[in-house]
């Protein structure tokens, strides 16, 4: 024991471990910041010493080397979705978080007037209401109501399709509240939402 005390004693077992990771900059890439990666290497080296008999012969040592590669991968589709303006408006509009919102009382603007509209060409009409929410109605100039083909321009025009010849023919334009969506809006932003379950 003196002896082996004064030679600082004898090695038994020594192990070696190295670690190394990765986290991959997928964030830096346009359009793949809602990814993220993360890449791992790790190696442990053991080696143990076997036994010695009184004769100082041995078993021999056992060495060991264990190495071991680990890649992780993630995905953030809530980041995916808010990629899009209706996505992103969907997700805060069903979050669950209480946004507080102006109040503003909702004055419609109403616009009228008679026009001719004819089966050669189309007719634009200007109505200057700085809506594209409204509802209009068409009629003759005995006020049956009328069915007549238009499309919306901007915010402040819309053009009639000129299929038939109609004289005196009666606009009457009303704007509706921009902050009520219509029931088919409401039912398509749910189903939209359900889609928007994985995450």
């Amino acid at each position: 024991m003196r002896q082996s005390i004064a030679q600082g004693g004898r090695p038994l077992d020594y192990q070696q471990v190295f670690t190394a990771s990765w986290d991959v900059p997928l964030n830096k890439i346009p359009g793949l910041d809602f990814l993220t990666a993360r890449g791992q290497y790790n190696s442990t080296y053991n080696w143990d010493t076997g036994v010695v008999f009184d004769n100082e012969s041995t078993m021999g040592n056992t060495i060991s080397n264990i190495t071991m590669w680990q890649v992780d991968g993630q995905a953030n589709f809530e980041t995916l979705y808010n990629k899009s303006k209706y996505l992103k408006s969907v997700n805060q509009k069903f979050s669950g978080r209480k946004t507080q919102r102006r109040k503003s009382n909702f004055n419609p603007k109403t616009f009228s007037a008679t026009v001719n509209l004819t089966d050669t060409a189309n007719l634009k009409v200007t109505h200057r209401l700085n809506s594209d929410k409204f509802n209009i109605i068409f009629t003759d100039s005995n006020g049956r109501p009328l069915k007549v083909k238009y499309k919306t321009v901007d915010k402040n025009s819309i053009e009639l399709i000129g299929k038939q010849n109609i004289e005196d023919l009666r606009i009457s334009i009303e704007t509706l509240n921009p902050n009520i969506d219509s029931a088919g809006k409401q039912v398509g932003d749910f189903m939209v939402r359900l889609l928007m379950m994985v995450r």
